[in-house]
């Protein structure tokens, strides 16, 4: 008992991560060449090829996705070596949501690795969990991943690293289709097109995937994976002002349905119902090149994330359990970059950010407020020296502010071996979740959990005295409120 309330205080915590990779390719030099041209931006925030990057960084192009057979995003990571899918249930959890499969890196939950969709967070976490089967990889370019602290760049949950699906851009004009179906009725159905004409583009892609469930166990009258079906949706429109001025906007819709069945504390099935997903994403961003050497950019961006589940019983079609969670995310953010010589560019950005929560697990709706500053300096202080460093403020109105820094350095000792070192500071903020959820499930047997802000002793003997508690241990007296200023550090080194 006492470790975990000694982690939950310590819920904002500092990783500090030392990476020393040397990479060595014995490929032939065409690879070699192609490999090393490859251009990332999740590393740096700005366009870079991957041999001048000073941080681990992997990428997982178009090409690779379609030899994999792969159809939503868990699929083709589980494949990736360095990553560690979390297993998802085939069913919604009684009172617990869709948790699906969430991602590992360096050996961190998953709510310590941050999801970007074209450079932004997605939301929509259950449990500290994102279910990576919310999203088709049909349209996804290439998948961009970056391991070890990266808070300097982006901020609380980016400790583990940086995970950038980045998807096709809105340019030329052609059509695409197809159809896939397996074993009990798995069924993924896509299509896509570009259409670009003068000064605007347009791209848009379209897919619904399917199944009818299966049974591995038939000791059991639960299916292991229950029906489902879902439907995903993005449009991107370009328009080119002038040759420096141009507006991107990127927006997404998800809809999903997971037909649910238990047969709880019974050999017969007795609850149905299911659980529904929404989410949707607006993302403009105004990009303009003042010249050569600076240019910047400023982003906009509106997202929503829904879960219903509702939960009958069969026999009377009386109401068993029912929740719901809602979730804002809005952001404005501006990014600027300036190149005074070939050796030097310094990025710098801010922005604000709004988060809203309401769900019946929480005492009321809920809302954090956060700022953040950032700047990087890359300098190439010779050919084959690359030296990166970087820091990054953020403020919130619900725990204590954060300096975060980084530094990096690329050295090639020749054309085929580059030794690559990065010293980070990262940190985990405590999210929702873990200060406001207040929350009593009657369908498991009857428990209650509460976040830190939510949490007192005299609550407890409140509840005590309803009848409601029949026990206080002494324990409970140690645990206290978050301390902002309580930090944890730690110190991994992966050779």
């Amino acid at each position: 008992m006492q470790p975990i309330l000694e982690q939950m205080k310590r819920s904002a915590a500092i990783l500090i991560t030392f990476l020393l990779g040397i990479s060595a390719f014995a490929q032939n030099d065409t690879l070699f060449n192609r490999t090393m041209d490859e251009i990332v931006v999740t590393a740096t925030r700005t366009e870079r090829k991957i041999g001048n990057v000073a941080v681990p960084v992997s990428i997982i192009n178009k090409k690779t996705i379609q030899l994999s057979g792969s159809l939503r995003l868990n699929d083709i990571l589980q494949e990736q070596t360095g990553l560690q899918i979390t297993g998802g249930t085939g069913s919604n959890a009684v009172g617990g949501g869709v948790f699906g499969n969430g991602v590992q890196l360096q050996g961190l939950s998953p709510d310590h690795t941050i999801i970007l969709l074209d450079g932004e967070p997605l939301i929509g976490r259950q449990g500290g969990v994102m279910d990576l089967s919310r999203f088709a990889v049909g349209n996804i370019r290439k998948i961009e991943i970056v391991k070890g602290p990266s808070s300097s760049l982006y901020g609380s949950d980016a400790m583990g690293g940086v995970i950038n699906i980045i998807t096709e851009p809105a340019k030329g004009n052609n059509f695409t289709a197809g159809i896939r179906s397996g074993s009990f009725l798995n069924t993924d159905i896509y299509t896509s097109g570009n259409i670009s004409k003068n000064k605007t583009s347009l791209l848009y892609f379209l897919n619904r995937n399917s199944s009818n469930g299966y049974e591995l166990d038939k000791s059991t009258p639960e299916k292991t994976q229950e029906p489902y079906f879902n439907y995903t949706g993005q449009l991107k429109f370009g328009y080119q002002f002038s040759p420096k001025t141009k507006l991107t906007t990127n927006s997404r819709l998800y809809y999903g349905l997971q037909k649910s069945r238990y047969a709880i504390n019974s050999s017969q099935l007795n609850v149905n119902g299911d659980g529904r997903t929404k989410d949707f994403l607006i993302n403009p961003v105004l990009s303009h090149r003042f010249n050569n050497r600076l240019q910047t950019n400023l982003r906009l961006m509106a997202s929503g994330y829904s879960f219903t589940q509702q939960l009958d019983s069969i026999n009377n079609n009386k109401q068993y359990y029912y929740d719901r969670f809602n979730q804002g995310f809005y952001r404005v953010e501006n990014q600027t970059d300036f190149s005074w010589n070939t050796n030097n560019t310094l990025t710098i950005g801010g922005g604000f950010t709004l988060q809203t929560v309401n769900t019946t697990r929480y005492s009321k709706k809920q809302e954090q407020q956060m700022w953040h500053g950032f700047a990087q300096h890359e300098w190439r202080a010779v050919k084959n020296l690359i030296l990166i460093s970087g820091l990054r403020y953020d403020y919130n109105t619900d725990f204590a502010s954060r300096l975060s820094p980084k530094v990096a350095v690329n050295y090639a000792i020749n054309e085929k071996i580059k030794l690559i070192a990065s010293y980070g500071a990262g940190f985990k903020a405590p999210d929702f979740r873990q200060l406001y959820l207040n929350f009593t499930n009657n369908a498991a047997e009857g428990y209650s959990i509460y976040g830190s802000n939510e949490f007192s002793i005299a609550f407890l003997q409140q509840q005590q005295n309803l009848g409601l508690i029949s026990t206080i241990f002494p324990s409970a007296n140690l645990i206290k409120s978050l301390n902002r200023k309580y930090q944890m550090a730690s110190i991994l080194v992966q050779p």
